[in-house]
């Protein structure tokens, strides 16, 4: 600590543990403690709060009479079963549907429940054009993608069948919520290639860039296996050739 007396500086040390601080809040500023009520009760006194509270309703277009309808009864079934994980999985798609990054809760219960969801991958990753194109921007090497064919730059087209701006749009990432669009559409196309490893297999339709539909095996099926691997934290991005080549690939460790 240095004084600023009149006169030359006098620097003097004291110990953190000497300090006393006071703190002044407002009233009503404790934190709300809903432990001791059921798990119904604390969802309808957290809605109350919400609907008291929170800064944006009126901007985020948010209705919490419709909220209380649509996810009340997941905590009244967490109730009636007596079981915790299920009462954090109804917390957690409530939080979620609010569109408020700065809203969170503890994730204890259900860390399992996010290992599993994105524990496989496909090998690929993909980015949205301009132009609303979902392209491969990113092939492991010797992984299941890479080994069925598929090029960096390939444009999906469908997963298990669904058209691949469906299966984005429907996406709930572990991220969420989102304040922000923009960033929303990012972490949708981040988790769309993300599966529990008993998924299996997923199909895959794509075309490989600079390859015609007119060209025979240009559009490309496959089942893919889905894999989990450990990758080195150091990063190498390979670009062979320029994006219209069917050859073009990139390695990278992500």
């Amino acid at each position: 600590m240095v004084g600023h007396r009149p006169g030359p500086a006098s620097v003097w040390h004291r110990s953190i543990a000497d300090l006393s601080i006071d703190l002044i809040e407002g009233e009503g500023a404790a934190q709300d403690d809903f432990s001791d009520l059921t798990y119904t009760k604390a969802f309808d006194a957290m809605l109350d709060k919400f609907r008291r509270e929170y800064a944006f309703t009126e901007f985020k277009n948010i209705d919490w009479d419709a909220k209380a309808a649509e996810f009340r009864p997941a905590f009244e079934a967490a109730e009636r079963s007596r079981d915790p994980h299920a009462y954090a999985l109804a917390l957690r798609d409530f939080m979620w549907s609010i569109p408020d990054t700065h809203v969170g809760f503890d994730q204890t219960l259900i860390g399992g429940d996010f290992q599993n969801d994105v524990a496989g991958g496909l090998g690929f990753a993909i980015r949205e054009t301009d132009d609303g194109a979902v392209l491969a921007n990113y092939i492991l090497k010797d992984g299941p993608a890479d080994k069925a064919g598929m090029h960096w730059g390939a444009v999906i087209l469908t997963i298990d069948g669904r058209p691949i701006d469906e299966v984005v749009k429907n996406n709930v990432p572990w991220s969420s919520p989102f304040s922000n669009p923009v960033i929303k559409r990012l972490q949708q196309l981040r988790y769309s290639t993300r599966f529990p490893m008993d998924k299996g297999t997923v199909r895959v339709d794509f075309q490989n860039p600079g390859a015609p539909n007119r060209v025979p095996r240009s559009r490309w099926s496959m089942n893919l296996t889905v894999s989990r691997r450990l990758l080195s934290r150091s990063v190498n991005h390979r670009r062979r050739c320029p994006w219209s080549s069917v050859s073009c690939q990139a390695d990278s460790a992500t």
